[in-house]
C-alpha cells in the first residue's frame, strides 16, 4: 500500500492573485502595525516617532524638537558660551521634564522662557518664569529644579552676580 497522500486540485497548487492579495492585506492591516507600535521610552530628541505617557495612557506625538536659544547673559563675568554648554548638556534631562509631566490636556508645542541668577560660588539661585506657554506647572516646575542642579565654575567673589535668561522652546513635529 504505501504511504496515502492528499491529492489536491490543480487550482490550489497555482498561484491565485485574490487569495495572495488577501495575505499582504492581512499582513499589512494586522502583523505591520504591532511591529512597528511605538513604545513608551520618552523622547529621543528628533529622532523617530516619540509617545508621552499621560495618565496611564500612551499617546504618540510625532518628534519633538527641544531649541534652546541663546542666552542672555549679562554681568558676572561670565561667557555666553559656558553658560549655553552648561544648559545644553542638561538637555535631555528638559525632555524628560516634557515627556513625564505632559498630559493629554496640555499644548504639545510652546515657549518658556526662565531667568536666573549665578552666584560667584557657581550655584544657581533665584529661578524665575519670565515666560509661560504652557498652563502646565508640573513642567513648569521640573525645568527650574534642573537648572537649579545646573554647576559653574567658581568665580572670584568680586565678580558679582551673573543674571541668564534663556528661552525654551518645545515643538512637536
Amino acid at each position: 500500500m504505501g504511504n496515502p497522500q492528499k491529492i489536491y486540485p490543480k487550482k490550489f497548487l497555482r498561484f491565485n492573485p485574490f487569495c495572495h492579495g488577501i495575505f499582504w492585506l492581512l499582513s499589512l492591516t494586522l502583523v505591520f502595525p504591532l511591529l512597528s507600535q511605538d513604545i513608551p521610552t520618552g523622547f529621543n530628541d528628533t529622532t523617530g516617532k516619540d509617545t508621552a505617557v499621560a495618565k496611564g495612557r500612551t499617546y504618540s506625538l510625532g518628534m519633538l524638537d527641544l531649541f534652546l536659544t541663546a542666552p542672555v547673559v549679562v554681568g558676572g563675568g561670565r561667557e555666553e558660551d559656558e553658560v549655553a554648554d552648561k544648559i545644553r548638556n542638561k538637555k535631555d534631562y528638559f525632555i524628560q521634564c516634557y515627556t513625564n509631566n505632559l498630559t493629554k490636556y496640555d499644548t504639545y508645542t510652546f515657549k518658556v522662557r526662565f531667568q536666573f541668577k549665578i552666584e560667584p560660588s557657581g550655584e544657581v539661585k533665584e529661578v524665575n518664569t519670565v515666560f509661560r506657554g504652557t498652563k502646565n506647572a508640573v513642567i513648569i516646575n521640573c525645568i527650574k529644579n534642573v537648572i537649579r542642579q545646573i554647576r559653574f565654575k567658581p568665580l572670584p567673589k568680586d565678580s558679582g552676580i551673573c543674571v541668564v535668561e534663556q528661552s525654551f522652546i518645545f515643538r512637536v513635529i
